[in-house]
C-alpha cells in the first residue's frame, strides 16, 4: 500500500458520527469500533474511495503535526482498518 492506494468501506460497514468521533458497525462480524477525531478524519476521507494521500491531506488540514509524521500514522491506521475489514483496497 502506498500514497496512491484507493480505499473504501465495504458495504457491510456502517459509519455514524457521534460528536467528534465516528462509530463503525461491521455487520459481517457483528462488531463495532469507535474512532477518535483523527482516525475519524482519516476514515471519512477514505470511505468514499479516497487515497491514502487524500486522507493525509485531510488530517494536515484539520490537525497540527508534521506532514511526514501524519503520512506515517495514516498509513499505519489504514493498514489496521484494512486488517479489521473496515476498509478495503479498490
Amino acid at each position: 500500500m502506498d500514497e496512491a492506494t484507493v480505499l473504501r468501506a465495504p458495504v457491510s460497514v456502517t459509519a455514524r458520527r457521534v460528536r467528534d468521533e465516528v462509530v463503525l458497525l461491521d455487520m459481517a462480524s457483528e462488531s463495532y469500533f469507535g474512532l477518535n477525531p483523527v482516525a475519524a478524519c482519516v476514515f471519512e476521507a477514505l470511505r468514499r474511495g479516497g487515497t491514502v494521500a487524500d486522507a493525509a491531506r485531510a488530517v494536515e488540514d484539520a490537525f497540527d503535526a508534521a506532514p511526514d509524521v501524519i503520512l506515517s500514522d495514516v498509513t499505519q491506521l489504514v493498514g489496521d482498518l484494512v486488517g479489521r475489514g473496515l476498509l478495503e483496497i479498490v
